[in-house]
């Protein structure tokens, strides 16, 4: 191919939990006008990327900056973050019940043996 065609779109307040602090990010439906390059000058532009993962998790303070700057109030932020805070106490409540309801159900099944082989021993 010859050229590279780049879309930019808004950035809008997510919804993913999976956030340590400040608000999720994720692109809108609105976009700029795309912009051309020919393959040679977007080779020579662009960053390389890292393969390190952490370098590519963004900071908080990054994405708090990061909406505002497309247009988002304080007060959508602040409704995402806490969006996603409740979102992700909710799942660990349940990831922390499930532990729970398993330990029983395996408590449970181990009783069970322990009385079924005690009555089949008296019986013999």
């Amino acid at each position: 191919f010859l050229d590279v065609k780049i879309r930019e779109y808004e950035v809008v307040p997510g919804c993913n939990p999976s956030i340590t602090d400040g608000p999720p990010v994720e692109l809108g439906w609105r976009f700029l006008p795309s912009v051309v390059y020919s393959l040679d000058q977007y080779e020579r532009s662009r960053c390389r990327r890292c393969c390190n993962i952490d370098l590519l998790k963004m900071p908080a303070c990054v994405r708090e900056n990061l909406l505002r700057v497309h247009g988002n109030d304080e007060d959508s932020i602040w409704k995402a973050t806490e969006e996603a805070y409740m979102i992700k106490a909710q799942r660990e409540s349940t990831a922390s019940d499930e532990i729970l309801k398993s330990k029983d159900d395996h408590r449970s099944k181990y009783l069970g043996r322990i009385i079924s082989s005690s009555i089949v021993g008296r019986t013999t």
